[in-house]
């Protein structure tokens, strides 16, 4: 919330490492002129037809580094001052998901949430609290999805806003011969919130297939009795198969024409490399196009 930062580095039989990094000046953004609805703007453009977030907090640090980290997770973000600025944006732009603070100086986050929940046309956005308040039960009584402590983790934020937003299904399906890959993409995966299933080769993943629904598909090339191209040409046979998301992660280095292949069975092509480095893309990718999928539908 400072804009600082915590790392660590961890030895095995050695030993860790944790640094933390604090700002020795915080320079507040000045408030926003009254009236103003202009969101702030973000520096990582996210892509068009990303779900909107709208952030509701008077503390102008809190909208900027929120407002950040969550366009870098992928997500649209606006933001309100105020009570009444909130509800206003809300009815001009129909978020996707709301967070909320509950002390602010116009109307409070309670009033806000009942004001939401008693308008048949904004009741259905999911409103997630964010105050150093430590009510909870208050607070889902009045509606709210989910109720967070200040200071947030957001890891457990950008998980959440994802679920709220990628619709029914929570399910991928991991399909690599590798073990220790499918558990690695398995462990992010379910850090993310999603649920996942593995299969070792095509044939298998087919066969999971008919036990989903899935909302997408990460998939390896290079794979026994049925590799990845096979899968990708049997998957796009069934009708109720072809609109899932389906993201190549590989090692392989690909010909002109197996890119041309991939640019349209697949929605994405990921190079295997680095483990932090590719996890993170996967996760990435996976949040962009479920999200796009979810706001279509709607």
């Amino acid at each position: 919330m400072m804009g600082g930062a915590i790392s660590v580095t961890s030895e095995p039989g050695q030993g860790s490492t944790f640094t933390i990094r604090l700002p020795t000046i915080v320079e507040l953004g000045a408030e926003p002129p009254a009236g103003e609805t202009t969101p702030r703007p973000i520096s990582l453009a996210p892509a068009a037809d990303a779900p909107l977030i709208l952030i509701v907090d008077d503390d102008p640090t809190v909208r900027e580094v929120t407002a950040r980290f969550l366009s870098r997770a992928g997500f649209s973000v606006a933001s309100a001052a105020g009570g009444r600025e909130a509800l206003r944006l809300a009815r001009e732009l129909r978020p996707a998901a709301l967070t909320l603070d509950v002390m602010m100086p116009d109307l409070d986050g309670w009033t806000v949430l009942s004001a939401l929940k008693g308008d048949p046309e904004l009741a259905h956005i999911p409103v997630v609290l964010m105050t150093i308040v430590d009510e909870k039960q208050r607070g889902y009584a009045l509606g709210a999805v989910d109720y967070l402590i200040k200071p947030v983790n957001r890891g457990r934020l950008i998980g959440l806003l994802r679920a709220l937003c990628r619709g029914e299904s929570h399910r991928v399906l991991v399909v690599d011969d590798d073990a220790m890959v499918r558990r690695e993409l398995r462990l992010a995966l379910e850090q993310d919130g999603w649920e996942a299933a593995e299969a070792e080769n095509g044939r298998l993943a087919l066969e999971r297939l008919n036990e989903g629904p899935f909302a997408a598909v990460l998939l390896d090339l290079l794979m026994p009795e049925m590799n990845g191209f096979e899968f990708l040409e049997a998957m796009r046979r069934r009708m109720e198969w072809r609109d899932i998301p389906v993201i190549v992660v590989t090692a392989r280095d690909l010909t002109e024409d197996e890119r041309d292949e991939l640019n349209i069975a697949a929605q994405r092509v990921l190079q295997k490399g680095p483990k932090e480095e590719m996890l993170e893309h996967v996760v990435q990718a996976l949040a962009q196009y479920t999200a796009a999928r979810s706001v279509a539908a709607k």
